[in-house]
């Protein structure tokens, strides 16, 4: 006799979850991996543009601007005055958080910062593929979410080439149902 395997109905992560399972706290990472343990679990090119768009971006501007700062520090200061659009508080956590950062080990080896948090970005954009290898099509049919890192060892040539391949898809009319909305 054989058992009836239930059919159950993928699931569809959104865009919070993936942020959870790689930026959350234990328990969101813990409520994540249970609620997508057995495997069933597909990722809309939508949402990984939104990561893509919302995190991996957003970083690529901040290595770039650590690099032209003389400093981490400064870098960090200057990007919460500029580009975090978010109340004083968030700010506030973001300037404290590069006061942290700078009593770390190396902190002032600027080419080490670098080059670790390009060894984050791309291993970010990995592990979201690795984690979700399902992709559901859309019907959005976003360029955007088809961006990606070469399988090769990190190089800032890696985040150039991103940065500007997904500037220029949102500077153009893209093919895709997306940027129009």
């Amino acid at each position: 006799m054989t058992r009836k395997r239930k059919n159950r109905l993928p699931l569809f992560l959104e865009t919070s979850g993936v942020i959870y399972e790689l930026h959350g706290d234990r328990r969101m990472r813990a409520a994540v991996s249970e609620a997508t343990q057995d495997g069933r679990v597909w990722l809309s090119n939508f949402i990984r543009m939104e990561y893509l768009r919302g995190i991996i971006f957003n970083l690529i501007e901040l290595y770039f601007l650590i690099k032209e700062e003389d400093t981490v520090h400064d870098a960090l200061v200057l990007w919460t005055q500029t580009k975090v659009n978010q109340p004083r508080k968030y700010i506030l956590v973001l300037m404290t958080i590069s006061q942290w950062i700078t009593t770390q080990e190396d902190w002032q080896a600027h080419e080490k910062t670098l080059r670790r948090l390009g060894e984050q970005i791309v291993r970010l954009v990995r592990c979201v593929d690795e984690l979700y290898p399902r992709r559901i099509k859309d019907d959005l049919n976003c360029e955007l979410a088809k961006v990606g890192f070469p399988h090769r060892a990190f190089s800032e040539e890696m985040l150039l080439d991103f940065y500007e391949q997904f500037k220029n898809i949102r500077a153009t009319i893209p093919s895709c149902h997306l940027c129009v909305f």
